[in-house]
């Protein structure tokens, strides 16, 4: 690992997906691609990280609340963090009005003002190539401001590309529903930048169980020496 990342918090990237790797149909539906067993799990995964990490796509197109919604109820709800450059955040989401289960943040790339005075904002910068916010820098406010040691990334192929371009995930967690959706539909990943097998991301698998019909496997990222 990098050593400027070794004080970062843990990074787990959550999927579920289609067998063929895909999030949703050529139209956008993407519920319920796994099952109710695999849903369950993920309230699971929520419940044991300080934090989860989605992107306004995933706000605008599912309106998630991405609480933890356990048979006994966690001690703590994890925080909700929206990457949301350009304050796209509807007053209407689920994330905005469902404060009162756990705290809600959003990170823009200028400063915006607070709307809402229970829901902390941070700015921070752009990345290099100024496509999206600098991942490090969110995370390093995470972890310096609200004391966050573990993070589960929730969010669509662009989010969880940029994630993995920036060397930022220590582990995938990937559910996979026993369906085909075919080429038409929308990728689990954006654009990762892969010209050379040598330069793919490289992942040794360190579980496998069923939920249900689907299957879940967790993976740990092989990190390059």
């Amino acid at each position: 690992m990098d050593k400027s990342n070794r004080a970062r918090p843990t990074v787990t990237l959550k999927l579920a997906t289609s067998l063929d790797g895909y999030i949703a149909t050529f139209s956008g539906q993407s519920q319920w691609i796994t099952g109710s067993q695999s849903r369950a799990r993920v309230h699971e995964l929520r419940a044991a990280h300080d934090c989860i990490v989605t992107g306004i796509g995933t706000v605008l197109a599912d309106d998630p609340e991405l609480s933890a919604r356990t048979p006994t109820p966690p001690p703590r709800q994890p925080l909700r963090a929206i990457l949301d450059s350009h304050a796209r955040t509807p007053a209407t989401a689920k994330l905005l009005n469902t404060r009162d289960l756990g705290p809600v943040c959003l990170f823009h790339d200028h400063p915006r003002p607070n709307e809402h005075s229970s829901i902390t904002r941070f700015c921070v910068s752009r990345n290099q190539v100024g496509n999206g916010l600098d991942l490090v820098e969110v995370l390093g406010v995470l972890s310096a401001t609200e004391g966050i040691k573990t993070i589960m990334v929730e969010a669509g192929a662009r989010v969880a590309g940029a994630f993995l371009r920036a060397g930022l995930v220590d582990h995938v967690v990937w559910f996979r529903a026993p369906i085909l959706i075919g080429g038409d539909g929308l990728a689990v990943f954006g654009a990762l930048g892969v010209k050379e097998l040598a330069q793919a991301v490289k992942l040794d698998r360190l579980d496998i169980t069923h939920c249900g019909d689907d299957v879940m496997e967790t993976y740990r990222i092989k990190r390059q020496d």
